[in-house]
């Protein structure tokens, strides 16, 4: 078995995806993990963000042919995409360590014609980041070393069960195993990737960067766009019904309201929008800074706030 593969659903298929996602998870819709894909903002995280020659405490490097991270999000995006080549980005699918068990047990439920296999994971994933997140709002100082406290150190145990293997636990085999430590790596990279973003006042990152780099990864592995409806369907995506129309863009509809949405737009703000320059794209994040988030209003770039309202409900997993 490969390291990586560049296989991919083509972005055609992402048609609907975003009107069936369980509105109080809109920030989670798959959709943003193909709009990352396609615009080229985790390839350019993978092959110019902060990587070195000189490893940091905490942060691994994948494997010894592998540049050094120097923060946990580079990190994270380097377990998940090894794009050894620094060209093609590839998602991994290595046998021996927790990650490429995600897609191997995916492409091994396809081929038995099963469920929808490791991609319940990234669920269960983005489950226990949520509840996180959750548990960190207020948000805390900038993170100084792997993060502490109950909250983390549960974080880490749970993304840490995730990720063991399929049938055969991997547990029972003992922390030493080469399996096991990476588990436990990935585990902590995870956890401290997730407590930079929400920490990060810089705007280094687009919102909600872990999570969709998860979602990323789940279009790569799956081989159609019905694998993500069998993952995530009942709880993240709801099931379209049958025969109903999937519109990815409707011109007429575009022709008919874009006049009015713009005189609203200019009402509401007492700016004009007639004619005005498209806003410049001088930030490696301009592509996700306008999607929904849960820190962040869709009509702001800027803004790295909590809102001070409801906190984001957790995905609720169903137990097989």
């Amino acid at each position: 078995m490969g390291v990586c593969s560049v296989a991919e659903i083509p972005p055609e298929q992402v048609v609907g995806v975003y009107a069936d996602t369980n509105p109080e998870h809109r920030n989670l819709s798959p959709l943003w993990g193909m709009v990352a894909l396609r615009s080229g903002v985790l390839a350019n995280i993978r092959f110019f963000g902060a990587y070195s020659s000189v490893p940091r405490e905490h942060l691994p490097p994948l494997g010894p042919q592998y540049e050094c991270p120097q923060d946990a999000v580079c990190a994270v995006m380097e377990y998940l995409f090894p794009s050894p080549d620094g060209i093609n980005f590839v998602h991994n699918e290595l046998t021996k360590d927790p990650i490429g068990q995600i897609a191997f047990e995916n492409k091994e439920n396809r081929k038995r014609g099963g469920g929808p296999g490791g991609l319940k994971k990234i669920l269960a994933l983005l489950d226990a980041i949520t509840h996180y997140k959750t548990s960190l709002s207020p948000p805390p100082a900038p993170p100084t070393s792997a993060g502490s406290g109950s909250a983390s150190e549960e974080f880490r145990e749970a993304a840490y069960r995730i990720l063991d293997r399929a049938g055969s636990s991997a547990s029972a085999e003992g922390e030493g195993t080469a399996f096991n430590r990476l588990r436990r790596q990935f585990a902590a990279l995870l956890q401290q990737a997730t407590l930079e973003e929400v920490t990060d006042t810089r705007r280094k990152y687009p919102p909600d960067i872990v999570e969709v780099t998860l979602l990323a990864y789940a279009w790569k592995a799956a081989d159609k766009v019905d694998e993500l409806y069998e993952a995530f369907g009942g709880e993240l995506l709801a099931r379209p019904e049958p025969g109903a129309p999937r519109v990815a863009f409707d011109k007429g509809y575009y022709r008919e309201n874009l006049p009015g949405f713009l005189r609203h737009l200019e009402a509401a703000s007492g700016s004009s929008f007639s004619g005005a320059p498209p806003p410049r794209r001088n930030s490696l994040c301009f592509c996700m800074a306008t999607r929904p988030s849960s820190r962040t209003s869709p009509f702001s770039c800027r803004s790295r706030q909590r809102p001070t309202g409801r906190t984001p409900s957790p995905i609720v997993v169903k137990q097989p």
